[in-house]
């Protein structure tokens, strides 16, 4: 069966004035939650097939935090 899962970026810094919003990091805590993600995907065996990513800097960051709990 298929499955479609949407995964929302961690938290990101509070945007500034003079900052892009694409360029928005994820904080301490959205990085700690992003990985909590990818265990917890891992887990219950809720591995991806395909991924597509935002090329945002927070939803890269968000994948580069999930990503280390999946096998390649």
């Amino acid at each position: 069966m298929a499955r479609i899962t949407l995964i929302r970026h961690g938290k990101a810094e509070t945007p500034t004035l003079g900052k892009q919003d694409f360029d928005r990091p994820l904080i301490s805590r959205g990085r700690i939650n992003a990985s909590a993600v990818g265990a917890f995907l891992a887990t219950h065996k809720m591995l991806p097939e395909l991924v597509l990513v935002s090329p945002a800097a927070r939803t890269r960051e968000t994948y580069d935090c999930i990503k280390p709990h999946w096998p390649d």
